[in-house]
């Protein structure tokens, strides 16, 4: 949760009818083709045509709209129409800011999708049902065939998704599979998932076993890292090159976060892209200790030593305990794991991390935040682990990420005048709530 001054809030009040929030995005839960189906709006082929990156309109999380050329609407209509479509992460030439978040739907310009829509927000944009599941990279032998039912289009180019649900999902979900395969994407790892995906063709198959794939079971439980999993963090902080053949079985197989495609991640058999990863090692990070039990924390701490184990990588962390937590200073160096506010995150979600790091690809900040709210953990979180932060003065305090909480600005429709008459107002309350904000308190 935001930590808000009183100018921050009359500013948030007065262009009411300008600001709007995003949601989080997170680690995607088990679903079904009849479950992203019946939870969407629209589904279309289409291909992506434009994109542009910008700060929502609150200077919380960066946003990537992307502009689809629809090829085909299924069950069909005309063709030719576009659609926007709103997705977080992206990258700010003037902060040279890349911001990531782990699991959302990622696409490459040029390249025809598959795409399950939400209902369009006030300003005609909408999002992908699902997450990374919603949007699947298609051919141009995939279309819709003619008379085909959404359900069974959606089906045949998900293969490796379940047609139905299966039960499991109301069981509880392992906090430590979890936790651990969020901290992958922490220290630099993309989402893995079968081939078909948002994500890249150049995934292959059989990549379930992996720690870093997208998707997981309720109850399903993960402690150990696989092959894949152990090349990636050799190639992120060891001696590992790439490209690396996949294997027979698909085996080596791995993804990370690279700025070359920030939008679509890398793969290990791809030529070498610049790599996310932190400068400075041992990295510091901290939980909001109101949110766990101290089960939680110990298996938060085992999750992060799983990746520090790994004796090929030079890769190392070291938690320092307790903080007051802003889930959107994702830039600041305080670097925290956390139940999300609900209003934080999808419910398709379990959980999130988001990282912000230069064009250089090095790590300026990351946050986790589980999804508390939608779902059951084992072990169970606290009674009343939602995101809101108890302020204690005798612990680090997590600042917003652009020294006040608007410090930056985006375009609007409102034309240039309006753009200075917001510049300047921003620059007065940014002033304002630097001043009235407490020091923070950092090791």
């Amino acid at each position: 949760m935001r930590m808000r001054s009183r100018a921050c809030f009359l500013f948030a009040a007065f262009f009411v009818a300008i600001f709007w929030t995003a949601g989080s995005r997170a680690a995607i839960r088990e679903t079904s083709v009849r479950e992203l189906v019946e939870a969407s709006d629209l589904i279309v082929a289409a291909q992506a045509v434009a994109q542009e990156s910008a700060w929502n309109d609150e200077i919380q999380r960066v946003e990537t709209i992307t502009t689809l050329s629809i090829d085909a609407l299924v069950p069909g209509h005309a063709p030719g129409e576009t659609v926007r479509v709103t997705t977080l992460g992206g990258y700010l030439s003037d902060r040279d800011l890349h911001m990531f978040v782990s699991s959302e739907a990622r696409f490459a310009l040029g390249q025809r999708y598959a795409v399950l829509l939400d209902s369009p927000d006030d300003r005609g944009i909408r999002t992908v049902t699902g997450l990374a599941l919603g949007a699947t990279a298609i051919r141009s032998d995939q279309s819709p065939l003619p008379g085909e039912r959404a359900f069974d289009f959606v089906a045949r180019i998900n293969p490796h998704l379940p047609a139905e649900r299966t039960g499991r999902e109301r069981a509880a979900y392992d906090f430590q599979t979890v936790a651990t395969h969020e901290l992958g994407h922490f220290l630099g790892l993309g989402d893995i998932y079968d081939e078909g995906s948002s994500h890249r063709d150049c995934m292959g198959k059989n990549n379930g076993a992996k720690m870093m794939f997208g998707q997981t079971a309720a109850g399903e439980i993960k402690r150990g890292l696989h092959n894949a999993d152990m090349l990636g963090i050799r190639f992120i902080y060891g001696n590992q090159t790439v490209p690396v053949d996949n294997g027979a079985n698909n085996e080596n197989l791995f993804t990370y976060i690279c700025v070359g495609r920030m939008l679509t991640d890398c793969c290990s058999n791809e030529p070498l892209d610049v790599k996310y990863r932190w400068k400075s090692l041992p990295v510091s990070y901290y939980s909001h200790q109101a949110d766990f039990t101290e089960d939680h924390v110990s298996r938060i701490q085992f999750a992060m030593n799983t990746w520090v184990d790994e004796s090929a990588s030079a890769y190392t962390a070291t938690y320092r305990g307790d903080t007051i937590v802003d889930s959107f200073a994702f830039d600041d160096g305080i670097n925290i794991v956390h139940v999300a506010h609900p209003s934080e995150v999808s419910n398709w979600a379990l959980a999130q991390t988001t990282i912000g790091a230069d064009s250089n690809g090095y790590i300026k900040g990351a946050d986790v935040g589980f999804n508390g709210t939608t779902y059951e953990w084992s072990p169970a979180l606290p009674a009343g682990a939602n995101g809101i932060p108890t302020p204690n003065p005798d612990v680090p305090k997590e600042e917003g990420p652009r020294g006040g909480c608007f410090a930056g600005t985006r375009s609007t429709a409102a034309g240039p005048g309006a753009d200075l008459l917001v510049l300047g107002l921003l620059g007065a309350i940014a002033a304002v709530s630097r001043r009235s904000r407490k020091a923070a308190t950092r090791q």
